[in-house]
């Protein structure tokens, strides 16, 4: 009734309906922006957990890469040390060997003595 009597009220509906359109309007589109930035956010984060992936699948290719490496000179050091341990040995066992075969003549003279004088 207050429409048919005063038209200004009409009009002010109208402004009043428009700028509730614009408000949803306005939400509707905040909404999508929001959507669209997790979704990016999403692909980005993605992104990074696969890139980190790789990057760790890289550094431990690597690292496997070097503790073979090292494993490797180890055993290689551990040869060279048992071969200069045998080669000490055998060295040793030669001036066994000539001190004994020294004493052999001796040791023959000794026996011999002790047969002879039983």
């Amino acid at each position: 009734m207050l429409l048919d009597v005063c038209p200004s009220a009409r009009s002010g509906d109208v402004m009043i309906a428009q700028a509730i359109g614009e408000i949803q309007e306005a939400e509707r589109k905040a909404e999508q922006r929001i959507q669209q930035a997790e979704a990016e956010a999403k692909a980005l984060v993605e992104q990074a957990e696969r890139e980190a992936e790789e990057i760790v699948k890289k550094a431990v290719q690597q690292a496997e890469k070097e503790a073979e490496s090292i494993l490797k000179q180890a055993v290689k050091e551990a040869e060279q040390e048992a071969e200069k341990i045998l080669a000490e040995g055998a060295a040793r066992a030669e001036e066994e060997r000539k001190k004994a075969e020294e004493r052999v003549p001796q040791a023959v003279e000794r026996i011999i003595s002790l047969v002879s004088g039983i």
